[in-house]
């Protein structure tokens, strides 16, 4: 394996370099944009950027991605709600234990 292809960015932040180039921003202020932005909910802020900012769907997907992934202390940001955007929470209800087969009917088992 060549040392290119060791440190090859793999994730949303592959995007990274291509956004600045096309759109003449650094990241950091695309994510202060997103922070600040009213909304919180992820295909929300996907179509302000695209709307507000004329960005494509893959780079503002990127962004959003990468920013609440952060926000919610996934890859290495500070952890602290009051640092990012907020977050929706997952539903902590248990899932019901029946099994896939139990819903179709008994001529396709």
């Amino acid at each position: 394996m060549t040392d290119n292809a060791a440190k090859a960015v793999k994730g949303p932040a592959g995007y990274f370099p291509s956004i600045e180039k096309k759109y003449g921003r650094p990241i950091a202020e695309w994510k202060e944009l997103l922070r600040a932005a009213p909304l919180s909910r992820h295909m929300e802020l996907v179509g302000w950027l695209k709307g507000e900012h004329g960005m494509g769907h893959g780079h503002a997907n990127a962004l959003v991605a990468h920013t609440l992934a952060e926000a919610k202390g996934g890859l290495g940001g500070t952890g602290r709600p009051e640092a990012g955007l907020p977050l929706r929470q997952k539903s902590t209800r248990a899932r019901s234990s029946m099994r896939a087969t139990d819903s179709w009917p008994k001529r396709f088992m």
